[in-house]
């Protein structure tokens, strides 16, 4: 099972990745949101997530978020073949899946 060590104030505590809904990286920082929706920075990018984190479980919707099929509540067509993303907990920001990833995510949401 995969943990991600968690620093938090003085202290440090693993975080188990079933508690994650997603990750999302803001100015250079990359960010696990739980299902609680408590935020944690953690120490790798996105990139090294994805190549760490189980396809079966999470998808790199766009260069921002990877998200946990479990937290996606809802798809809904956007504009020009994009999608919009309903979470649980819902995110800070929409969550957009661009024209060009549309068809490969909603290949790994129908397995």
């Amino acid at each position: 099972m995969l943990t991600f060590l968690i620093q938090s104030n003085e202290s440090f505590f693993y975080l188990p990745i079933e508690q994650i809904a997603l990750f999302y990286s803001m100015q250079g920082i990359t960010f696990s949101v739980t299902f609680e929706k408590l935020e944690y920075p953690v120490n790798f990018s996105l990139e090294s997530l994805k190549e760490q984190l189980s396809p079966d479980l999470f998808f790199k919707v766009n260069r921002q978020i990877i998200i946990n099929i479990e937290a996606i509540k809802r798809v809904h067509s956007y504009f020009n073949g994009k999608l919009k993303l309903e979470t649980k907990p819902t995110h800070t920001e929409d969550i957009i899946i661009g024209k060009d990833k549309a068809a490969a995510f909603k290949r790994w949401l129908d397995r």
